[in-house]
C-alpha cells in the first residue's frame, strides 16, 4: 500500500482552503497515491454522512491528447456501467471555466489497496479468499461483456480490494465498446502500446501485435493470469518483450497446433511460433503450489487456452463448479443491473484525429456536466471557442432552457452538439480510411483479510486507478 502522510500537512491544508475540492463538500486528509497522472487524496464528505472517498486530481489534462481521451473514455464508461464489481465515480467537480480548464478532480469510492499490492505484501490469504476475489472479478467482467464492453487492460493493479475482500474493477481508460449486432471480431481494432505492466497479462493473439482485431476472450486470458498470480504471488508470464512473452506462454502451454496458429492474424508471429522447437504442455500441478485446488487448476486451464475461440466465456466462468460453494451465499447475490448495449458512436471522438484541443475540452466538460444535472446549464453541452453564440439561457437550475433565449458564451444547444458529433464521426471515418450496484452490501460469510495488518475496517488506504 502506498505510504500515506502521518498527519494533515500544510500543503494539504492549503489545497483544501483553495476550494479545490468543492469547498464545503469534501474534506481531504492525506495523499494516498502519486503518479504521472497526478495525485490521489483520501478524504470524506462533509456533513452527516462522512463517507470516505478518494479524490483523484489530474493536472495538465490536455498536454497529451491520448491522456485526455482516456479520461473522457473512463468517465463515460463508469457513468454507464453500473455494477457492484465495477468502481463507481461518486462525483466530478465542475471546472470553473469550461473554455480554459486544464485539470480535473474525480471523486471515487475509497478502497484500501489493490490486488497488486496485496499479492506482494505479507498479507496471508488462502483458497477461500482467492475464490471470492476471482468470482467478483468475473461477475464484473460478465456484466461488461453482456453489453459488449471489453476492458483490455485487466491486471492486479486495476482490481481494487478492501478489508472485507470486496473487489471492484477500475481504470477503464483503454476500454472499448463493440458495435451492437456486429460480428465479434469485425468491429474492434486495437492499437496497443508495449509498456511492460500490461504485457504480462496480454493474450497470445495480442502479443507482438500493435494493430489487430480481438474478442472478449482477451479479458478472460487476463483474468487467468491474475488468478495464477494469486496462487504464485508473482506474475505468471513476466516477459521482457513480445518474443520473450510468447516463449514463456509456450513453455507452459506447449507449442500451439497449426489450427491455433491460424487464428493469429500476424504472419510474423505465426512464423515465429513455427520456427520454435516443439514443446509439450507443462502440467499445471508442476507449476502451481500444492495448496492449489484441482477445480481451481481446471478453471485456470480453461481461461489460459492459447486459442481465443476455445477460451471459456465470462458467463461460463462464473457458472464454473469451482464457485459452487459461494454462488448461493447472500453476499454473492448481486442485484440485476439493466445496462443497455453501449453504442460506439458515443465514443466517436476516439478515432476523430482532427478534433482540436478545444473540442476535446468541450467533450470532457459535457461529460463532467452529466454528474451535475442541477447545474445552470444542465442538458447542454459546452461549445468550443469556434462555435457561434446561438444558445439558450435560462434561470439557474433550469435543465433545458427555452430555445432562442441565450447568448451565453461557452455553451451550445443540442442541435449544435449533434452537429459536432457528426463532425467527429466524419473525422473518424476519414482517419479510418487513411489508416486502412452493490451499494454498501453486507458481506455475509464473505472472507475477511487484512485484519492483522490493517484492522477490520475499511481504513483509509489507496484508491489506485492507475493511468500509466
Amino acid at each position: 500500500m502506498p505510504k500515506k502522510a502521518g498527519r494533515k500537512g500544510s500543503a494539504v491544508s492549503a489545497y483544501s482552503k483553495a476550494d479545490a475540492f468543492g469547498g464545503s463538500k469534501y474534506e481531504v486528509s492525506h495523499i494516498v497515491g502519486k503518479g504521472a497522472y497526478g495525485v490521489v487524496w483520501a478524504g470524506r464528505t462533509r456533513g452527516a454522512t462522512l463517507k470516505k472517498v478518494a479524490i483523484k486530481h489530474i493536472d495538465r489534462v490536455f498536454d497529451a491528447r491520448e491522456d485526455a481521451l482516456r479520461i473522457v473514455r473512463e468517465l463515460r464508461f463508469l457513468r454507464l456501467l453500473k455494477h457492484a464489481n465495477v468502481v463507481a465515480v461518486e462525483d466530478v467537480l465542475l471546472p470553473r471555466n469550461p473554455k480554459s480548464f486544464n485539470d480535473i478532480h474525480i471523486v471515487f469510492e475509497l478502497f484500501d489497496t489493490d490486488l497488486n499490492h496485496m499479492i506482494r505484501s505479507e498479507t496471508r490469504y488462502d483458497m477461500t479468499h482467492r475464490r471470492w476475489v476471482l468470482y467478483q472479478i468475473l461477475q464484473g467482467l460478465k456484466h461488461m461483456h453482456s453489453v459488449n464492453v471489453y476492458h483490455r487492460d485487466l491486471k492486479p493493479g486495476n482490481i481494487l480490494i478492501n478489508a472485507n475482500c470486496d473487489c471492484k474493477i477500475c481504470d477503464f481508460g483503454m476500454a472499448r465498446a463493440k458495435r451492437p449486432g456486429a460480428p465479434e471480431e469485425d468491429e474492434t481494432v486495437a492499437l496497443w502500446t508495449d509498456y511492460v505492466a500490461s504485457r504480462w497479462y496480454r493474450a497470445p493473439e495480442l502479443v507482438c501485435c500493435y494493430l489487430t482485431r480481438y474478442t472478449a476472450a482477451i479479458d478472460i486470458w487476463s483474468v487467468g493470469c491474475i488468478a495464477a498470480e494469486l496462487l504464485l504471488r508473482k506474475a505468471l508470464f513476466p516477459g521482457k518483450n513480445g518474443e520473450a512473452q510468447l516463449e514463456l506462454i509456450t513453455d507452459l502451454l506447449g507449442r500451439p497446433s497449426q489450427q491455433d496458429m491460424q487464428e493469429l492474424r500476424s504472419a510474423r508471429v505465426r512464423e515465429l511460433l513455427r520456427s520454435t522447437r516443439s514443446k509439450q504442455p507443462t502440467p499445471f500441478r508442476d507449476v502451481f503450489p500444492p495448496e492449489a485446488d484441482d477445480q481451481e487448476l481446471v478453471l485456470l486451464a480453461e481461461m489460459l487456452r492459447f486459442s481465443a475461440s476455445n477460451r471459456m466465456s465470462s458467463h461460463d466462468a462464473v457458472e464454473n463448479e469451482y464457485f459452487q460453494e459461494i454462488r448461493d451465499l447472500p453476499a454473492a447475490q448481486i442485484p440485476y443491473v439493466n445496462t443497455p448495449e453501449l453504442d460506439p458512436d458515443d465514443f466517436i471522438y476516439d478515432n476523430a484525429k482532427n478534433l482540436s484541443t478545444q473540442d476535446l475540452r468541450a467533450t470532457m466538460y459535457a461529460e463532467v456536466e452529466t454528474y451535475h444535472p442541477q447545474s445552470r446549464y444542465g442538458g447542454l453541452e459546452p461549445r468550443s471557442s469556434g462555435d457561434e453564440a446561438e444558445d439558450d439561457d435560462g434561470p439557474p437550475g433550469q435543465d433545458a432552457p427555452p430555445p432562442g433565449k441565450s447568448k451565453k458564451p461557452g455553451f451550445r444547444s443540442k442541435k449544435a452538439a449533434t452537429t459536432a458529433k457528426d463532425s467527429a464521426a466524419s473525422a473518424a471515418a476519414a482517419a479510418a480510411a487513411a489508416s486502412a450496484g452493490k451499494e454498501e452490501q453486507q458481506q455475509v460469510d464473505a472472507p475477511q483479510i487484512f485484519e492483522a495488518e490493517h484492522g477490520s475496517g475499511g481504513g483509509d488506504g489507496a484508491e489506485r486507478l492507475s493511468a500509466e
